[in-house]
């Protein structure tokens, strides 16, 4: 996956195989609806990691200055 300086999310594999995606701000796992990004496929990851840094973006372009 394709990465950018202004992405908040990324994702990682971790030790047991599975994928998270986390917060690059905090380090910590992301929460997505509530819930948590772990134990995730690397497809599933992947493309979630997408959706959420476009809604990241979105939301920082309607947060006024």
């Amino acid at each position: 996956m394709r990465s950018y300086v202004t992405d908040r999310y990324s994702t990682r594999m971790e030790p047991d195989g599975t994928w998270t995606i986390f917060d690059k701000f905090t380090g910590f796992p992301a929460e997505y609806c509530g819930r948590p990004t772990t134990l995730m496929l690397e497809d599933g990851s992947t493309s979630l990691c997408i959706v959420m840094n476009a809604l990241d973006r979105h939301k920082r372009r309607q947060t006024p200055v």
